[in-house]
């Protein structure tokens, strides 16, 4: 058994779950880095370890299916390819039912996006917009995670 956070008792086999939860907490939610850090230090975690964890990037569980925010019913398919698993392709279909395919790239350490959606927006626009995905969603009534982009908009995973 393991203590978390000094006040609770874990059985030893719910640390196996928890442990890699926290982990990747550590790298998923930066502002709450120093409490999961002091709760992986609690069940002994060292502090070497915590900034390996840190160091190594992850797909932040990108890829999936979400619904826009801005376009309700329209749904976005993401996928991770390529070998460096940080090139973004991104297909759905627009209010008109126009179907896009658009490319970008996922920083791995930040859970940062940079997506060029020119294609959906017509022949020759470049519209290149920034995300950054999230373990879940403030506004989500399920509490979903997902994509906050820079113009506002979320996209919820399903």
């Amino acid at each position: 058994a393991g203590r978390v956070g000094g006040n609770a008792q874990l059985p030893a086999d719910h640390l196996k779950y928890r442990l890699p939860f926290l982990k990747s907490l550590l790298r998923r939610e930066p502002w709450r880095r120093k409490s999961v850090s002091e709760e992986l230090r609690a069940l002994g975690v060292s502090a070497d370890d915590i900034v390996d964890e840190l160091s190594n990037p992850t797909d932040w569980g990108l890829p999936g299916s979400y619904t826009d925010s801005n376009q309700p019913g329209a749904k976005r398919e993401v996928r991770l390819v390529g070998k460096s698993g940080t090139e973004v392709v991104i297909e759905g279909e627009d209010e008109s039912g126009n179907q896009f395919k658009c490319k970008g790239t996922l920083n791995g350490k930040s859970g940062m996006l940079t997506v060029d959606f020119g294609p959906k927006q017509g022949e020759g626009v470049a519209a290149k917009l920034l995300g950054q995905v999230v373990s879940y969603l403030p506004l989500s009534e399920a509490g979903h995670p997902g994509i906050v982009w820079q113009d506002g908009s979320t996209w919820e995973k399903v």
